[in-house]
């Protein structure tokens, strides 16, 4: 349930969404993706299980790494690292874009410059984007462990949701209640993940 609903806010779900030649292309496009969904999932559930069966003792953080270095001839673990660092730093890249759009579309543009010339708006979301990126950099510092930092990263794009849900939905949903909304929950999240 929880990771369902961690794709509602998932900027690159909405880029395929929007980039759609219509609604009904995007739904095919979704439905023809679940066995794809289900095929990686139901891959990275075996290697979970060859991993607890293989290294019981193992860290969490590390394990697939010592499978990797211990199981696999050196030109497949080439391949798997480039892989490894190829998902990293796509994905890195969509959360860098994706937060600073949304934060400069849907915070700073309404708050401070509503009526803001394009180049402003460009300029502006380079020293966002910059400084998301250092916020984001500092919470991997203090959140080392994977596994909590994806749990930290799951639970951030659930307070999403419900502001998400009742801006497409309710029709007295305003921008300040969204933005209220936002905070609020992240504010209750950092007080209380730890």
């Amino acid at each position: 349930l929880l990771s369902g609903l961690v794709l509602i806010p998932s900027v690159h779900y909405w880029q395929r969404i929007y980039a759609a030649e219509s609604a009904t292309t995007s739904r095919k496009s979704f439905l023809y993706s679940i066995p794809g969904v289900i095929f990686f999932v139901a891959a990275s559930a075996i290697i979970g299980l060859f991993a607890v069966s293989l290294v019981p003792q193992g860290d969490p953080d590390s394990v697939l790494f010592v499978l990797m270095m211990t199981y696999l001839p050196s030109g497949l673990l080439g391949l798997c690292f480039a892989g490894i660092i190829a998902v990293v730093m796509s994905s890195i890249d969509s959360l860098l874009i994706g937060g600073s759009a949304t934060i400069l579309k849907d915070i700073y543009q309404p708050l401070f410059k509503p009526k803001a010339q394009e180049h402003e708006l460009l300029n502006m979301v380079r020293y966002i984007t910059v400084i998301f990126g250092l916020i984001g950099a500092l919470v991997a510092f203090f959140f080392q462990s994977i596994v909590t930092l994806s749990l930290l990263t799951a639970f951030t794009a659930l307070c999403f949701v419900p502001a998400l849900i009742g801006g497409l939905f309710w029709k007295r949903a305003t921008s300040t209640a969204s933005v209220s909304s936002l905070l609020i929950s992240l504010i209750v999240l950092y007080v209380l993940f730890p």
